[in-house]
């Protein structure tokens, strides 16, 4: 079967560490559900929320078909849920910025272009 972004599957937990839960789909197919995408709530601990064998729906939020792997989120389904991605987009060339020998400098001096750029000019 062949999956897309915005699927709503079933899967099995298959493993858990701090950082979210392994979900199996298939034989082949494996995917993670970050702790963040677990709720809305705030999730301390992944252990008190699912356990390994724990059938779960979840919702493909992306994939990558190379290696078969998916990111999930069940926040997605819960009510009135929906994943930010809108604004993500929009601030992607701000991803690759690294901390230089003056330090994070140069990032003071751009937040506020980029206060501006976000709220627009006559809103600061």
């Amino acid at each position: 079967m062949k999956y897309n972004v915005g699927d709503i599957i079933n899967g099995q937990v298959i493993a858990i560490k701090p950082y979210g839960a392994f979900i199996k789909i298939n034989k082949d197919t494996v995917g993670l559900l970050h702790i963040s995408e677990i709720s809305h709530e705030y999730i301390k601990d992944v252990n008190s929320v699912l356990k390994v064998k724990d059938e779960v729906k979840v919702k493909i939020v992306s994939i990558n078909r190379t290696n078969k792997h998916m990111i999930f989120s069940m926040k997605a389904l819960e009510r009135g849920g929906r994943r930010r991605t809108k604004n993500r987009s929009r601030f992607k060339y701000h991803e690759n910025i690294m901390e230089t020998s003056k330090g994070f400098s140069e990032l003071s001096a751009a937040l506020d272009n980029w206060i501006r750029e976000y709220y627009g000019d006559n809103k600061c």
